[in-house]
């Protein structure tokens, strides 16, 4: 293993991470609206070996055989890591402690899985931002569906709220960080450092990244799709970013296809979808580079 690899790796606070949301209900709502509630469940559920899956491929890459092992076995075996169990657990944790949503309300917390090299589980479990009616559930169906292919940047409402994005003015080494996520994140912070959005929500404003090749590779804090040749296009694991579970999801339910997307061919004002496991699928529309530091981006 690289030397700088390693030396970061080996940091008592290192961990893999995969991110994801989970929902809270009322008592009565767990009653009174079962059927919504349930197909939320089993929809969520689909989910967790596309999270396993990526743990487990952060794991080998580091040659964290121990965790790999247990990441691999079934579920019902007691060595096993059972990331739906031990979100169910942390997620009664935080209904214990505050009061539950109100009658016709959900609350959706951001739940964070951390795995270290000798395979022990940390789960952290914060609210985003308030309680919504319980109808937002069919917002939730995006993540577990991705968005249908048909939908073309010309036939996106004109008056939508768009995610600002940047481009960054600087290339981004791929390396074991851009491609597992894991604690470390600096090449993602320093990204966002010279976008000007360090502190901005990922729905507000993001930034894309790219290669020494000026190939995008991701967004700092989402996988991003681009409309070519008649179809969307994500960016390919080969150009060094991240195989992200909303970004597995949409490959296996075809709304896109891997390939690759030169930084230098990004329209200014071009429509692109985000995505990621905890915000789901949203828009953004290109503004220009990194606080334009390097010129804009094509007119």
């Amino acid at each position: 293993m690289d030397a700088d690899v390693e030396n970061i790796t080996s940091s008592p606070i290192f961990r893999i991470v995969t991110t994801l949301k989970h929902n809270l209900f009322s008592t009565f709502d767990q009653h009174e609206n079962g059927v919504a509630i349930q197909r939320w469940k089993e929809a969520n559920s689909k989910l967790y070996p596309l999270h396993r899956q990526r743990l487990l491929l952060a794991a080998l890459a580091l040659s964290w055989e121990d965790v790999a092992r247990k990441l691999q076995h079934e579920e019902h075996d007691d060595l096993a890591i059972n990331l739906a169990r031990a979100v169910e657990e942390v997620a009664s944790q935080t209904t214990t402690s505050t009061p539950e949503p109100e009658k016709g309300f959900v609350r959706g917390l951001k739940v964070r899985v951390l795995i270290d090299r000798t395979g022990a589980l940390q789960v952290e479990a914060a609210p985003i931002g308030h309680d919504q009616p319980i109808s937002s559930l069919e917002l939730d169906d995006d993540i577990s569906r991705g968005i249908p292919q048909s939908v073309q940047p010309s036939w996106l409402p004109p008056n939508s709220r768009y995610t600002t994005v940047y481009i960054d003015n600087a290339p981004t080494a791929p390396s074991v960080f851009t491609q597992h996520k894991s604690t470390y994140r600096l090449p993602y912070d320093s990204s966002r450092a010279r976008a000007g959005i360090a502190h901005s929500g990922p729905l507000e404003a993001e930034v894309i990244l790219f290669n020494a090749a000026r190939e995008v590779t991701e967004a700092s804090l989402s996988s991003v799709y681009f409309w070519r040749d008649g179809r969307w296009i994500v960016p390919a694991a080969s150009c060094g970013g991240m195989d992200s579970v909303t970004k597995m999801l949409a490959l296996e339910g075809g709304f896109c296809s891997e390939g690759i997307v030169s930084v230098d061919a990004i329209v200014k004002g071009e429509e692109v979808w985000l995505s990621n496991a905890v915000r789901g699928f949203w828009r953004g529309k290109i503004v220009g580079s990194a606080m334009e530091l390097d010129g804009p981006v094509s007119q």
